[in-house]
């Protein structure tokens, strides 16, 4: 990703899709296209997806956060170029053309209910999310090995206590 770059959103939709859309700008109005999409998330509902920061890296990252209990984190590489229209720009305008890679990066399973949330930290290299339940875990990218993968760093989960009030009459 470049500056020069159009910014970039994700957006999830019914039946498991997920949008990557670019902005479109006039002077007059801001519009959003669709650049691709990510892969079905197993026609689960995806209910929260979070877009990386990525200072100094050559893709994007963003995750998605499931009702089937996982994790996706996906890999975004985009290539954008100009053409232009002959020699001589008195024939037409010059065209933009954009085209966009997605890969599956990793699949993170330690929550043991729905995924209600996912955010990034300022990096882009550590991931916290968060089930129904109340469990909340910390991953981290893993750059000891030679493929990307991921590592959970720390879970919490607070226990659930006891109606106090209830105790506190007798």
């Amino acid at each position: 990703p470049s500056v020069f770059d159009p910014p970039m959103m994700m957006v999830a939709a019914a039946g498991g899709m997920v949008h990557i859309c670019r902005e479109i700008s006039s002077r007059e109005e801001v519009l959003w296209e669709k650049v691709c999409e990510l892969p079905l998330q197993a026609q689960k509902t995806v209910l929260s997806v979070a877009w990386a920061p990525n200072p100094g890296v050559h893709t994007h990252r963003c995750a998605t956060a499931c009702s089937d209990h996982k994790i996706r984190i996906y890999g975004l590489k985009t290539s954008s170029s100009w053409t232009l229209n002959g020699k001589d720009l008195k024939k037409g305008p010059a065209s933009w053309s954009e085209a966009a890679e997605v890969r599956l990066e990793g699949e993170l399973t330690s929550h043991g209910a729905p995924v209600w949330s996912v955010s990034w930290d300022t990096t882009g290299t550590n991931l916290a999310s968060m089930d129904e339940k109340g469990k909340i875990c910390l991953w981290s990218l893993d750059t000891s090995k030679d493929k990307i993968s991921w590592k959970l760093l720390e879970a919490h989960q607070e226990k659930q206590r006891k109606n106090q009030s209830a105790n506190a009459n007798l």
